[in-house]
């Protein structure tokens, strides 16, 4: 009976710690789809001010510093469980059409980015971002499950591809 009780709870306590770096996952995802929700909204704003332009700066640089919290938190965690794995999929293809419409709205404020004469801040949070978003994708990209590795790859691929036509544009 002591033996049965003591493996039900180290099983308890393993489904825990599952549960727990899902939920690490799920976090990190969270808080980097929260910064992209925000700088999505300042981009739709007119921009036709420079504290504007800046609260458009404030928030690329806080999606930046989320993609790097969560690459660093990421890599730590190792190879990622098939939960894990979906829970980053997910992420990725729900911040894809956010990606789309941020980076169509940024290439079409540039000639307003260029007459406030913060088009080099603006340059700079559209490469910084392009590097982050490369940078994370490719972290996880190393710790799914290889069943995983094509969907993340494409999923990976369209979301840099979008950072990379504003990028081209700011070039």
């Amino acid at each position: 009976m002591r033996l049965a009780f003591i493996s039900l709870l180290f099983l308890l306590i393993a489904l825990s710690i599952g549960s727990v770096a899902a939920n690490r996952v799920d976090k990190k995802i969270n808080q980097v789809m929260a910064s992209l929700y925000i700088l999505a909204n300042e981009l739709r704003g007119p921009s036709n001010s420079i504290p504007e332009a800046l609260a458009v700066n404030n928030a690329a640089q806080d999606v930046v510093a989320n993609l790097r919290s969560a690459t660093q938190h990421l890599s730590h965690m190792g190879n990622f469980s098939a939960g894990e794995t979906e829970s980053v999929l997910k992420g990725l293809n729900n911040a894809l059409p956010t990606v789309q419409n941020a980076s169509k709205r940024v290439i079409a404020l540039k000639p307003k980015f260029t007459a406030l004469m913060i088009y080099s801040i603006a340059k700079n949070d559209v490469v910084t971002l392009q590097r982050s978003t490369a940078i994370f994708t490719s972290e996880v990209v190393d710790h799914v499950p290889a069943r995983y590795r094509a969907r993340i790859e494409t999923a990976a691929t369209r979301l840099n591809d979008e950072l990379g036509a504003a990028v081209q544009a700011y070039s």
